[in-house]
């Protein structure tokens, strides 16, 4: 059986090379849709024709999601729904007895049934990548007022779509921040699920480190915690950290890949 902390590190890596292929593509749309607007003298037209325009800029997105962005929120829908069973199959071999409706309480949470997006779920919302949308199209619009040189136009909408060397593009770092996360996230959340029902006080901080590991996780990897630090890891801050959200479910934070291993009751 495959550890989970192994799982979630495999799985980033997987989802990385998904997202990239994501990039590529919804590139490809978006210079498609820039090069579709009124210009002259090789200078974008400031005209109520391109503003108009301006605001049918959702197509690229609407596009993007039938056509791959789709097909990417199945993938990682069934991501989860795996790491959700190996989860309780680790806690199983643990002696650490499952509720049984773990599977559902995770579909439920992520809006993914029997294989399927539910729209205004999780998964459809993060497929609509709205605050990119609303990027993209003040981006136009302050292009066309500003009658910007075509060149321009296109080069400077790269950093929303295009990674360039350790650089991520908006949209890169969108679905690294969002979706990556969601499968550690859920995993740790049924584990606390199983934990709570079974009256679990202890957990190990599981996983391994990696170069860009912060130090929140290099000081306290492979350590044995009490449900009282996890209270008191609340209160604290670090860098990365997700306020507000309880650490037996978010670990050390953004892009965090340890995992919340909860332990038998001695």
């Amino acid at each position: 059986m495959t550890d989970p902390s192994l799982y979630i590190e495999e799985t980033v890596a997987e989802l990385q090379d998904q997202v990239d292929q994501m990039e590529s593509n919804m590139n490809d749309l978006v210079i498609a849709f820039l090069a579709t607007f009124a210009i002259d003298n090789k200078e974008l037209i400031n005209a109520q024709a391109n503003y108009e325009h301006a605001n049918s800029s959702d197509s690229v997105f609407d596009e993007a999601y039938k056509t791959f962005v789709g097909a990417f929120l199945v993938y990682l829908g069934n991501k989860i729904i795996k790491g959700t069973k190996l989860t309780v199959s680790d806690l199983s071999s643990r002696g650490i007895n499952a509720i049984g409706n773990e599977e559902a309480l995770v579909e439920k949470m992520i809006g993914f049934v029997d294989g399927k997006i539910i729209r205004k779920g999780f998964l459809y919302n993060l497929g609509q990548m709205s605050s990119l949308r609303s990027s993209f199209h003040n981006y136009i619009i302050k292009s066309i007022a500003s009658s910007q040189k075509v060149n321009l136009f296109l080069r400077n909408a790269k950093p929303l779509f295009v990674s360039e060397g350790k650089t991520r593009s908006a949209f890169s770092n969108y679905y690294m921040k969002y979706a990556y996360d969601s499968v550690a996230q859920a995993m740790n959340s049924i584990s606390l699920y199983i934990a709570d029902k079974n009256e679990l006080t202890h957990f190990l901080y599981a996983g391994s480190l990696v170069p860009k590991s912060r130090q929140f996780c290099i000081d306290h990897v492979g350590q044995v915690f009490s449900r009282e630090d996890a209270k008191r890891f609340n209160e604290e801050s670090w860098n990365g950290k997700i306020e507000g959200v309880d650490f037996l479910i978010v670990a050390g934070g953004w892009k965090c890949m340890h995992h919340i291993q909860w332990l038998p009751n001695e």
